[in-house]
């Protein structure tokens, strides 16, 4: 799972379990040691539950945390400032 959730906040912003996408999946293998990369592209839009409506607008200039979890593996976290 991969979300995005404003900096100070409880609730994700964006969230790819909130609607997936059935032919999204990407597959690495990584050597120990090792590491690997990968761009994802934010159209700035919420997310919801389920597929349903998202309010209109974007995200705003703000400090945006980011999470990666995949089970059997420990969360990876960053963040990153969207400016207008």
């Amino acid at each position: 799972m991969f979300s995005i959730t404003e900096a100070g906040e409880d609730d994700n912003y964006w969230s790819s379990a909130d609607c997936p996408k059935t032919s999204g999946h990407r597959f690495f293998r990584v050597t120990a040691g090792n590491s690997v990369t990968s761009t994802i592209k934010w159209d700035r839009k919420p997310s919801a539950p389920e597929c349903a409506t998202t309010p209109p607008g974007s995200a705003t200039a703000a400090t945006y945390l980011v999470e990666m979890s995949t089970p059997g593996f420990a969360k990876v976290q960053t963040s990153f400032v969207e400016s207008d």
